[in-house]
């Protein structure tokens, strides 16, 4: 493929020389010398042999048409995964277990509701671009300027009015709970 690709890449070059002989001989079209013509052609030739050539060695050089063959000897890939999949499976088990653990029996099914409903407070891209756009534009934050104004400045002049209740001694909710009237379980978390 590399012989390929040099020989056909300087196939090309020779297209800038024989042009650039032609300007020098000042010959007109079709009163070449039999030797421009036969340089001419192979230049075209070469120019779209240089097309074939380079989508062929970016197939072979990226793997996509072939691959070296495992030297002997050697793991397959699932056996060397598989015990770092094992390892990541323990570890995430006993991430988890101890804050779960730490839950009286008694306070378990408070822990599980609450859980499920953070779980559920997913927002929509497009409610979050169009929060972003609108407070952009200065109608909710006119003071707002992304390179000063801080995360805080944002929650306490835009996040908590806009998910406060209309009656005040009943406080507020979380504004995806207000964006989403149901439940939308989050396809990725994203946290600050």
């Amino acid at each position: 493929a590399s012989l390929l690709l040099c020989s056909t890449t300087m196939g090309n070059w020779l297209i800038k020389l024989v042009y650039m002989l032609e300007k020098e001989l000042d010959v007109p079209r079709g009163e070449e010398p039999a030797f421009i013509k036969v340089i001419v052609t192979y230049v075209e030739v070469a120019h779209k042999m240089d097309y074939i050539v380079n989508a062929y060695s970016i197939a072979v050089l990226s793997g996509l048409i072939w691959q070296p063959a495992m030297p002997r000897g050697t793991a397959s890939l699932q056996a060397i995964l598989a015990p770092m999949r094992r390892r990541a499976r323990s570890a995430d088990r006993s991430a988890l277990s101890p804050a779960s653990a730490r839950v009286r029996p008694c306070q378990r099914e408070v822990y599980r509701t609450k859980v499920r409903e953070l779980a559920y407070r997913g927002i929509r891209l497009d409610d979050l671009l169009t929060f972003w756009e609108v407070l952009l534009a200065g109608k909710i934050m006119p003071w707002f300027d992304p390179a000063r104004s801080t995360t805080n400045d944002v929650v306490r002049q835009v996040i908590i009015p806009m998910s406060r209740k209309a009656d005040p001694r009943l406080g507020g909710s979380a504004l995806a709970s207000i964006w989403n009237n149901d439940a939308l379980v989050a396809n990725n978390m994203v946290t600050h």
